[in-house]
């Protein structure tokens, strides 16, 4: 259980660097969460957005991102 939590603490980490490295730039950051960026909605490990692109490019429509 201990390496699980590690992984995914690293895996924060990473997200969170990545992050703010973006953010520094001026640019709308999209980390994967678990999580749709645009609707909440549990998605699977790595994704950002729901399957489909519905959600995603409402998101990058609303961030003005390509």
């Amino acid at each position: 259980m201990a390496d699980e939590i590690d992984a995914a603490q690293e895996r924060m980490e990473i997200g969170l660097a990545d992050a703010i490295r973006s953010a520094s730039m001026g640019k709308p950051v999209a980390v994967a969460m678990g999580r749709c960026l645009h609707c909440l909605e549990p998605v699977p490990y790595g994704h950002r957005w729901c399957i489909g692109g519905k959600c995603r490019d409402a998101w990058c429509k609303e961030w003005r991102v390509k």
